[in-house]
This record gives C-alpha cells, sequence and structure tokens, in this order.
C-alpha cells in the first residue's frame, strides 16, 4: 500500500487526536479534508496501536496509526467463484519447509504423482475463499494440514494451510501452532501390514478404557523426563524439550518391558523431517513436471453437467434470496464473504451418528444443498416442487431458485426411493409394525447413501433422485424464479406476498 502526502498541519491535528485516544474522530477529520474515500465505514483495532477503516463498498481502506500517519488503499477482490490458494508459509517446526517445498513440487506436476492421493479444502465464502491442501495420502504415509499459520484480512478466518498431523511407518506425530503438545503416538502391535490402515485413519483415544487391543503408546510434550523428580513445570508457547509416555489416567495403555519411556522432542521431529526428504519429496521431484502446468493455485477443470440431467431447482430463504438479488445486481453491495448464490449447509444425506459399514461413501455424511430436477416456471404445478428426501419447515417462506451449475465439481445424485422400498419391505413383512426400529432406522438412511455417486457417473434408472450439492454456488449459478413464493406447502402469488 502506498502511502499518501500529507500536509503537515492536519497530520498534526491527526496525530494529536489519535495519541488522545480520539481514533474516530482522526478518521472523521482525514474524511472531512477529503483524504478518505466517501461514505461511511467501520474500524478494527490491531496491535501496535493501529486501527482499520473500512469503507462500505469494503473495497477502500485507510490505517490511521499512532504517530497520525495513515495510508489508504483500495482492496484487491476476488471475483465471485475465485479463490485464494493457501500455501503452507510457517516455519515453526523442522519439517514445515519440507511439507512447503512437497506441495510446491506437486503443484508444478498438476497434483498427479503416482503413488500420492490429494485432497483439497474449500472454506469462505463469497469473494472471501480461500482453497487449500487438506490431505497427502499414500501406502506409507499420510498428511494433513490444518495448522494456523496467520489470520487472513479483516479476522473473520484463519489460514490454516501449515501441516498439523504426519503419519510414517508406525508413528503418528502431531504439532500445533501455540506450542501446546506436541503429541506422539508409537506403534507397538505385532502385525504392522494388518493394523496399518486403523493406526493412519482412526481417532488414537482411550484404547485401554475401551477395551481395543494394545497397538499404540501415546507420549505427551513435557519439560521433565520420568526420572527427574519435584514439581513439573509448563511453559506455555515454548516447545516442550520431551515426549514423555502418558497413559491419560489409565485410559491408555501403559508401557512393558522394552518399551521406550519417553524421546527427545527435536529427535522425533528430525526423524519426521528426514523420513519426508528421503521418501516423499524425492519421489516427487523424480517424476516429470508436467509439460503443461496449471496456473498458480489452478485446479484441474473439472467436467460440465451432463446435457441429458436436468435442469436444477431448489428453495431459498428470505434472506438469501434478498442477498442474491443485491449481489446480483450489484457485488459492491455485499461485503466480500456474502457474494455467493448459495452454499452446501445443509442437511447430510447420512447422519453423522449413523456408522459406516464399510459401503457409504465418505462424501454422503457431507452437508448438502438439495435440489429437485425439472423446469420450474410460474406456471409449473404444485405437485412438481417436491425434493426428494428434502424437508421443508412449514412455518417459513421458501424462494425458488433455479440452479445452473457451471461445473460438475461437487455434484452428485442419488435415489432416495431405495429408503422407501427399504421401509416398505419392512412393513410388508411385519403387518402389525407401524415405526422402525431404531438399528432399522440407521438401515433406513445407509440404504440411500450406498446410491449417491458424482453425477458425471450418472447413467439413469434411480427411481427418486434427487441432486446434492456439496460446494458454494456463485451469483451467477442461481436464478431467482420471479413471481414463486412456496409457503406452508402453497404456492402463492404475488398478491399473498
Amino acid at each position: 500500500m502506498a502511502r499518501n502526502q500529507q500536509p503537515m498541519f492536519l497530520r498534526q491535528q491527526v496525530e494529536r487526536l489519535v495519541t488522545e485516544g480520539k481514533k474516530e474522530e482522526a478518521f472523521s477529520l482525514l474524511n472531512k479534508r477529503g483524504w478518505v474515500p466517501g461514505g461511511s465505514g467501520h474500524q478494527e483495532y490491531y496491535p501496535n496501536g493501529l486501527t482499520l477503516f473500512t469503507k462500505v463498498d469494503w473495497e477502500k481502506q485507510i490505517l490511521v496509526s499512532k504517530s497520525g500517519r495513515y495510508w489508504a488503499w483500495k482492496v484487491s477482490l476476488l471475483s465471485p467463484g475465485q479463490y485464494t490458494f493457501l500455501y503452507p508459509t510457517s516455519r515453526e517446526f523442522p519439517f514445515d519447509e519440507i511439507c512447503s517445498k512437497i506441495i510446491h513440487e506437486l503443484e508444478k506436476r498438476n497434483w498427479k504423482v503416482g503413488g500420492i492421493k490429494v485432497e483439497f479444502h474449500t472454506y469462505g465464502t463469497g469473494a472471501e475463499k480461500y482453497r487449500m491442501v487438506n490431505s497427502l495420502e499414500g501406502k506409507d504415509f499420510k498428511l494433513w494440514f490444518c495448522r494456523v499459520q496467520r489470520t487472513m484480512w479483516g479476522g473473520r478466518l484463519n489460514d490454516t494451510a501449515a501441516i498439523h498431523q504426519i503419519n510414517i511407518p508406525k508413528m503418528e506425530l502431531s504439532v500445533y501452532e501455540d506450542e501446546s503438545g506436541p503429541s506422539l503416538e508409537v506403534y507397538v502391535g505385532s502385525n504392522w501390514e494388518k493394523d496399518r490402515d486403523s493406526f493412519v485413519h482412526r481417532i488414537k483415544t482411550n484404547s485401554k478404557l475401551n477395551k481395543e487391543p494394545r497397538t499404540y503408546l501415546k507420549y505427551s510434550g513435557s519439560w521433565q523426563t520420568p526420572e527427574e523428580s519435584g514439581p513439573h513445570y509448563v511453559y506455555p508457547g515454548q516447545r516442550a524439550p520431551y515426549l514423555v509416555h502418558d497413559d491419560d489416567l489409565g485410559r491408555e495403555y501403559g508401557l512393558t518391558k522394552g518399551d521406550i519411556a519417553y524421546y527427545r522432542t527435536e529427535d522425533v521431529m528430525e526423524i519426521f523431517r528426514q523420513w519426508l526428504f528421503d521418501n516423499l519429496l524425492k519421489k516427487i521431484e523424480s517424476t516429470p513436471i508436467s509439460q503443461h502446468p496449471l496456473k498458480k493455485g489452478q485446479l484441474p477443470d473439472q467436467p460440465p453437467i451432463p446435457e441429458n440431467i436436468g435442469p436444477f431447482f431448489c428453495f431459498a430463504e428470505p434472506n438469501d434470496a434478498q442477498r442474491i438479488k443485491e449481489g446480483q445486481e450489484n457485488p459492491a453491495n455485499l461485503g466480500p464473504f456474502e457474494r455467493y448464490g448459495l452454499n452446501n449447509n445443509g442437511e447430510r444425506l447420512v447422519h453423522l451418528g449413523i456408522s459406516n459399514d464399510g459401503t457409504i461413501p465418505e462424501v454422503a455424511y457431507d452437508g448438502f444443498l438439495w435440489c429437485g430436477i425439472g423446469e420450474i416456471t410460474p406456471e409449473t404445478s404444485v405437485e412438481k416442487f417436491e425434493i426428494p428426501g428434502f424437508y421443508r419447515w412449514s412455518d417459513r417462506d421458501w424462494y425458488v431458485i433455479k440452479i445452473t451449475p457451471k461445473s460438475a465439481n461437487g455434484v452428485y445424485i442419488a435415489d432416495i426411493s431405495t429408503r422407501e422400498s427399504y421401509k416398505a419391505k419392512i412393513f410388508e413383512n411385519n403387518p402389525n409394525q407401524y415405526q422402525l426400529t431404531n438399528i432399522e432406522c440407521q438401515e433406513f438412511l445407509r440404504a440411500t447413501g450406498r446410491t449417491i455417486i458424482p453425477i458425471t457417473d450418472y447413467k439413469g434408472g434411480f427411481g427418486k433422485p434427487v441432486v446434492l450439492i456439496n460446494r458454494e454456488l456463485g451469483l451467477d449459478e442461481v436464478e431467482i424464479i420471479d413471481g414463486i413464493l412456496y409457503f406452508h406447502h402453497k404456492l402463492l402469488s404475488d398478491d399473498w406476498k
């Protein structure tokens, strides 16, 4: 941001007001003298006596310091549907730099290296959206990126692209931005090939209490070794020099003969750093760089929605409909985080409380925007407004929205008829039964969860198809159908609105 030239007398007045704690008056003075873009705004306070004033159009900001100097600049905002790609930039731990190199080298190869599965995570809304690598996984490793490395501009969201957890053969290490922990799990079972998947993917908590097999030992950050007597001290914000066995008050398994009682933290971190360098970074660097590299932060193109499916529609509440109208008229009417069509914070296809028996795709547990299939106009009959499996609260207004996804990314389809068939069969076989048991209710939901597939894989044949979208839709992917308001399961004309 470039510093503007400011007359000395004005700077002195601003300095006096800021020194007296009257930053709002300082801002008003600068605004009155024409040094601040027009319009009212709000302020946020930052360290070192800095105050950020944001204008109502969200594009012009001014920073006032204790000295009275200020900087004014125009914020570069993303267009709806775009993302800021986040990279690991923290250098807090010895393996941070290696992890950063791994991400950058994978990107040069368009995220495609044999034996490495890359998963991305997107968060935020509107023009304030971020995308990052969420995890890397192979036969002998898994890296999970979910550690805070800074607060993003405006203070609403954190940048969480730093490495948080690393799995290498028979060891798992978790680190935190505040230097709490670290925590280490070491495999002590007898059949690594059999236990590998469980060790890498399951939550390792209370194994002894839960009567699970003794396959790992837990170690926690400590400032003393087990041999040292006296009070145990903790120094917040500093890295514990030892990783000492922790049975968590008897809820985890204790040591047996031959087990290691503690490790030096720096030695463990070096083991992980060296393993990543020798076994992962070198493998990636040995793979040829793509001849057609993607742009910085760009992901591979997503296929379009199949032409033989659609159109789609969904329902939206009045506050979303109003935001869409304002954003489509002029995105500057909304804050950056409001500049989107609709998001996927709706009901899950399968509730989190329903265990996965191994037949349900993990995506079924995500939240979705539920959509029906069919052309909707003001002349469409009420019966056509039903979305299979979707329940609308009867005491709310619902606007009907036409959905036109620009790509098939995050768009799925499932068959609701499978759960209905399952329920009908239960009652047919048990004429005196009038409701499903708890176990049957779980299977009722699993039945539909098993059918979910990417919409690009759909070949037809579903009895009651429902389209499920688990990504944010841009303002250019939604359209409010004028003249339609769905309320209390009735279609009302404009005269009733």
